[in-house]
């Protein structure tokens, strides 16, 4: 479709210039500046349209992310928030309500001590991070869809509106020819 379209831009470009050249050299100078600063302008809209749709091409991606949208917005849940009248380091610190460490494989705390209610929806990136789906934290329908089986997407299982996922571990090395290896 692309090619077709900048074909034809092209071609009416050409056509505008080749009209340009064609009036008879009898009528005056003025009307023959008229009609190139014409040609000129359609030439540079012609252009514009192009470019414009090159970019739009570049920018919408070709694969369809539905499947990973925020269906629901789930209501804001009530943290604490720091009053912070003197600085921070004259604050005490809340009581803690998770037991740390985190254990490997497994999800840390999505309750903040400190920064207020928990604003929602979130974008959840744990697919392009490579650490799979996210945990399902509720079935109502709140954040973002998991499925069974996420190449398949065909049946969902839960959904996960604080986008939580377990740890893990990994090991990189840099090889001889300087390109990161995952060990």
């Amino acid at each position: 479709m692309m090619n077709s379209f900048f074909g034809c831009a092209v071609y009416f470009a050409k056509s505008i210039i080749r009209m340009s050249m064609i009036i008879p050299w009898n009528k005056d100078l003025k009307e023959r500046i008229v009609s190139k600063r014409s040609a000129t302008v359609s030439l540079i809209i012609i252009s514009s349209i192009a470019i414009g749709f090159l970019l739009l091409k570049l920018i919408i991606p070709n694969e369809s992310f539905d499947y990973r949208q925020v269906k629901r917005i789930s209501p804001q849940t009530s943290n604490t928030l720091l009053d912070l009248s003197q600085h921070i380091s004259q604050t005490s610190r809340p009581k803690e309500r998770f037991n740390f460490p985190i254990k490997l494989g497994q999800s840390g705390p999505v309750e903040s001590l400190y920064s207020g209610p928990t604003q929602y929806p979130f974008y959840c990136m744990t697919l392009d991070s490579s650490l799979g789906q996210p945990l399902v934290d509720n079935q109502v329908g709140y954040g973002v869809p998991v499925y069974d089986d996420a190449e398949k997407r065909q049946n969902v299982i839960g959904y996960s509106k604080d986008c939580s996922a377990n740890s893990s571990l990994s090991y990189y090395r840099i090889n001889h020819d300087d390109q990161i290896d995952l060990l």
